[in-house]
C-alpha cells in the first residue's frame, strides 16, 4: 500500500512539474515588460513552485481528487503573481497566460492517451509515472518548438500592440480551447476502447493544436499589418506635413521674385517721377507702395525648413484662435538634423493643436514654447498647452485620444531624444499638457 502511494506521489509530482516549462513560456513574450528584477522573478517562482508542486502532489494523491481540482488554484495563484511583475495591461497578460494554458492542455490529454493504452481498465485518478513522464516530455519539447516563436515574435507584438481591446478580444480562444480540452478528457479509459473512440479522440487532439496555431499566426499577421498601417499614416502625416512646408516655402520664393521684379518697376517709376520733379504724385505712390508691401514671414531661427515649419503652425494657431507664446532660439550648428528637428517640432506642435481643440472656447487656447541651447551643448525645449484634462495613459505612457490611436507623435519625440543622447519628460495637470525635453546638439551657442 506504501508503494502504490509512493508511486502515485512520485507521478503526480512529475504531473505538476508541467508548471516549469509553462511558467517560462509565460515570462518569454514579457521580457520587456518586467517591473521586478528578473533574478528576484527566478527566485520568487522558484520558491513558489518548490511549494506548490510537492504540495499539490500530495493533496491529489491522498484525497483521490481529479488533478485539475487542484491544477486550477495553482493556476489562479500563479496568474496573481504573473500580473503584479508585469507592466502590460491585464487583458495582455491574461492572453499569453490563457495562451500558454491552453497549450499544455494538449501534452496532458496526450498522456491519457498513452495511459489508456497501457492501462485501459483504470481512469484518469490513476496516475501512471511512464505516461506523466511523457507528459512532463511533451511539455518540455512544446517549450522548445515555441521559445523563439514567444521570445522574439510574440514578444515584438507584445511591445508594439498596446490596445486592450484587441488583446482582450483574444481571451474567449484559448479559453475556448482550454475549456474543451478539459471535457474531452476521459473520465474512464473504457471509454477510449468503444468503437472508434481512441480514434476520434486522437483526431480531435491533433486538428484542434492546428487550428488554434493556425488562429493565432493569422491574428498575428493581422496585427502585424495593423501595425504597419499606423506607422505608413504616420509617414503620411509627416510627408504632408513636409509637403505643406515645401508649399509654403516655393510660395516664399515665388512671391519674393515677384516682389523683386515689381521693386525694379516701381524704380523706374520713382526715377521718372523725381526726374520730372514730380514730388506730390512721388509722395503719394511711395505711400501706396509701403501699403502694399506684403507681412513677411516671421524668421523664428536660421534654418529654412524648420522657420517653414513654425510660420506653418503660425498660420494654423491663428486660424484655430490659439494664443501663442513663443520664444525661440534653435543655434545655426548643431547635431541633430533638419528633418528630425522638423519631425520632432512638428509632432510637438501637432499634438499641442489637436490638445488646444478639445477646448469648444477659443479664447481659452493657448499655447507656451520655449526653445533655447545651453552652454554645456544641449538644446531645452519646454511646450505647454491647454486642453479639456482628459489623458489616455497606460502604465504611466500617454497614448493618443483619437480612436485606435498608439500615441505614435508622443514615441517619435521620446525616440529622438534618445537618440541624441537626451530624453523627454510628459505630463499633465487638469488644464495643461507639457512637453519637456533636453537633446545633446554639441554646437558652440553664439
Amino acid at each position: 500500500m506504501k508503494g502504490c502511494y509512493y508511486m502515485n506521489v512520485n507521478a503526480h509530482l512529475i504531473q505538476f512539474m508541467v508548471l516549469l516549462p509553462a511558467a517560462v513560456l509565460c515570462f518569454l513574450p514579457m521580457k520587456d515588460q518586467l517591473i521586478v528584477p528578473l533574478k528576484k522573478i527566478i527566485l520568487y517562482l522558484g520558491i513558489s513552485l518548490a511549494v506548490m508542486i510537492p504540495l499539490s502532489a500530495a493533496i491529489i494523491t491522498f484525497s483521490n481528487l481529479p488533478a485539475n481540482y487542484v491544477m486550477i488554484p495553482d493556476m489562479i495563484i500563479l496568474y496573481i503573481f504573473y500580473q503584479y511583475v508585469l507592466r502590460t495591461h491585464w487583458t495582455a497578460n491574461a492572453a499569453v497566460f490563457l495562451l500558454v494554458t491552453a497549450l499544455m492542455t494538449f501534452p496532458t490529454n496526450i498522456s491519457l492517451c498513452i495511459d489508456s493504452q497501457i492501462h485501459p481498465a483504470e481512469n484518469q485518478l490513476s496516475a501512471c509515472p511512464a505516461a506523466c513522464t511523457f507528459q512532463l516530455a511533451i511539455s518540455m519539447l512544446m517549450l522548445l518548438i515555441y521559445c523563439r516563436v514567444f521570445y522574439k515574435y510574440f514578444s515584438n507584438l507584445i511591445n508594439s500592440l498596446d490596445s486592450a481591446y484587441v488583446w482582450g478580444a483574444t481571451l474567449p480562444v484559448p479559453l475556448v480551447f482550454t475549456i474543451l480540452n478539459i471535457i474531452i478528457m476521459p473520465e474512464k479509459y473504457e471509454t477510449l476502447q468503444i468503437n472508434r473512440m481512441f480514434f476520434i479522440y486522437v483526431v480531435y487532439l491533433v486538428l484542434s493544436f492546428l487550428l488554434l496555431n493556425v488562429i493565432y499566426v493569422i491574428f498575428y499577421l493581422v496585427a502585424v499589418i495593423l501595425l504597419k498601417n499606423a506607422k505608413t499614416e504616420e509617414r503620411v502625416r509627416l510627408f504632408e506635413m513636409q509637403e505643406s512646408q515645401y508649399s509654403a516655402q516655393q510660395r516664399y520664393i515665388t512671391e519674393s521674385a515677384k516682389q523683386r521684379h515689381d521693386f525694379r518697376q516701381q524704380l523706374h517709376s520713382l526715377a521718372q517721377m523725381a526726374q520730372n520733379k514730380e514730388y506730390d504724385a512721388l509722395t503719394k505712390h511711395l505711400a501706396d507702395c509701403v501699403a502694399a508691401i506684403p507681412e513677411s514671414p516671421m524668421q523664428y531661427c536660421s534654418k529654412i525648413p524648420v522657420n517653414a515649419l513654425l510660420n506653418y503652425y503660425d498660420a494654423l494657431f491663428a486660424s484655430h484662435s490659439i494664443v501663442k507664446y513663443w520664444d525661440i532660439q534653435i543655434p545655426a550648428k548643431c547635431t541633430i538634423s533638419d528633418t528630425e528637428l522638423c519631425s520632432l517640432i512638428g509632432n510637438i506642435l501637432e499634438n499641442v493643436c489637436t490638445g488646444c481643440l478639445t477646448l469648444e472656447h477659443p479664447a481659452d487656447r493657448f499655447h507656451r514654447l520655449t526653445i533655447f541651447a545651453q552652454n554645456n551643448g544641449f538644446l531645452v525645449i519646454k511646450s505647454e498647452n491647454r486642453f479639456d484634462g482628459k489623458v489616455n495613459k497606460k502604465n504611466d505612457r500617454y497614448l493618443s485620444t483619437h480612436k485606435g490611436g498608439s500615441g505614435i507623435g508622443l514615441n517619435s519625440i521620446e525616440a529622438i531624444a534618445e537618440k541624441h543622447g537626451g530624453m523627454a519628460y510628459f505630463s499633465n495637470t487638469e488644464e495643461v499638457f507639457t512637453i519637456e525635453l533636453i537633446i545633446k546638439i554639441l554646437s558652440d551657442v553664439t
